[in-house]
């Protein structure tokens, strides 16, 4: 990944990669890498980008309507968006949910309880054993005219 290149080349060790991360786009990978090499993840989009790819022309589901958050959100009496930030900021990662909505803002810093372990494995699976399923919703393609996440070609 381009982090490993920044971190062989960089005089100064990054600290923190910024990225879209979500139960939907998991990145497990670059997850791992960046924990291993004490790098910190901040997700960008951690409830899913609901608004870009609509912008975009892209439609469907995302993880706060998916079924099965949705089935351990009714457990622990919690919203869909409640159990993804918690699911993330107890696995490590920083999360910066956007919402207008100061009913939503709310809800979403009440989002520290405890997860079960067997709510961690249904969420982790959601796009397959190693997240090889996970869609990325911002898609620079679509609007910048090249891949800016393309680990085999240095764009602008």
């Amino acid at each position: 990944p381009k982090i490993k290149r920044l971190i062989s080349s960089a005089r100064i060790h990054p600290v923190v990669n910024q990225v879209e991360l979500n139960p939907y786009f998991p990145q497990m990978g670059l997850f791992k890498f960046c924990k291993a090499n004490n790098v910190h993840i901040t997700a960008y989009g951690p409830l899913g980008c609901a608004p870009i790819p609509a912008l975009i022309g892209r439609h469907g589901p995302g993880p706060l309507q998916d079924s099965k958050i949705g089935e351990i959100a009714q457990k622990y009496s919690r919203t869909p968006a409640q159990v993804i930030l918690c699911f993330m900021i107890s696995r490590g990662v920083s999360v910066i949910p956007k919402s207008n909505n100061l009913q939503r803002i709310a809800e979403n810093y009440d989002c520290l309880f405890e997860l079960g372990t067997e709510d961690y494995q249904i969420i982790d699976a959601l796009m397959g054993p190693n997240g090889e399923r996970g869609v990325r919703n911002l898609e620079t393609r679509d609007y910048l005219g090249f891949d800016n996440f393309n680990e085999e070609v240095e764009e602008p």
